[in-house]
């Protein structure tokens, strides 16, 4: 569980923040789910197929920047840390580190990194450098040459890699910058029902929602129906909902369904949260919501659960939308 929750944090640097390079309104786009993304030009100042993340909030980017400029007269001191640490929890927790890098620094410390990720034994490691590449791509400042180049290495991981977690990390990671080809990788995974570990397959319906194919609707479908993994299962049914590709009441239906008979207390949280979300939503399905939040309420047994209903129902109280 400690990987795991090391994983989810270093993602989070580069969920929550996307490049601080300029670009001109002529080579960005918005790209549903991901928000506005730059187009990255080869070598000829051609536009190619893939994109950088590009997010536009000014205290985003001043808190970036100013760990930025912490962290950087560090930086030569954790590559050659990394370089001979022995331990795979110091190499992530460096690695972490070693996103917030920019500049000259960025662009010589990248370019060494791909030798090592490409001799990393460590599974958990490899996909420590996977979200350290995304992190050094959407917030250092570096060339699109070499943006593309860490995709390609990214992208050597769908095939090459003996890890399922590490081509299944490398496929959500690929998405952000315009690639969908692990799409395979995420059908044959679901297909065989492959053990990963349980925040990537949480994590798997967003990533079929961003890609927005015909294969990943399908595949969003199938797990909003058969998966026997609550949360991946609400995920999924979420998904669907936003993509507008599975019947409202069917939704309604099915995210009941876990708030009320789930025995996964995290699942449970989210589904009644997500029954919050739908009746702000939807002035039409307040009245049924209220009437089922309040039933949920008064035969729940876990505390947590309980704990969490009791703050919904004082957010509607206090206007977010009334209950007939």
């Amino acid at each position: 569980m400690k990987n795991i929750s090391y994983w989810s944090l270093i993602n989070m640097v580069f969920f929550l923040v996307a490049s601080s390079v300029c670009a001109s309104e002529s080579n960005t786009l918005t790209k549903p789910f991901i928000g506005t993304v730059r187009i990255l030009l080869d070598e000829q100042g051609q536009s190619t197929a893939f994109v950088v993340p590009v997010i536009p909030d000014e205290t985003v980017q001043k808190q970036v920047t100013q760990q930025q400029v912490w962290k950087q007269p560090h930086m030569e001191h954790y590559f050659a840390l990394l370089r001979t640490e022995s331990d795979p929890n110091a190499r992530r927790h460096l690695l972490f580190e070693l996103g917030f890098a920019t500049g000259e620094m960025a662009y010589k410390i990248t370019e060494q990194l791909f030798t090592m990720f490409a001799n990393e034994p460590d599974e958990q490691v490899r996909m420590a450098y996977i979200a350290c590449f995304a992190s050094l791509a959407t917030q250092a400042g570096l060339p699109d040459s070499q943006i593309l180049q860490i995709i390609t290495a990214i992208q050597g991981r769908l095939t090459d890699d003996p890890s399922w977690n590490v081509k299944v990390q490398a496929a959500e990671m690929l998405v952000w910058f315009g690639d969908n080809h692990g799409e395979t990788i995420l059908q044959d995974v679901i297909a065989k029902n492959q053990p990963l570990d349980p925040v990537i397959w949480d994590s798997m319906p967003v990533t079929l929602q961003r890609m927005n194919t015909k294969t990943a609707q399908a595949l969003l479908i199938h797990l909003g129906t058969q998966s026997p993994n609550d949360t991946v299962k609400l995920n999924a049914l979420w998904g669907a909902y936003q993509l507008g590709i599975t019947a409202q009441a069917d939704v309604l239906r099915d995210i009941e369904g876990i708030a009320r008979t789930s025995t996964d207390r995290q699942a449970k949280i989210r589904a009644v949260s997500t029954l919050n979300s739908l009746a702000r939503e939807n002035p039409l399905l307040q009245e049924q919501i209220c009437t089922t939040i309040q039933e949920i309420y008064e035969h729940e047994q876990d505390s947590a659960v309980k704990q969490q209903l009791f703050m919904l129902e004082q957010q509607r109280k206090e206007g977010q939308y009334d209950c007939q």
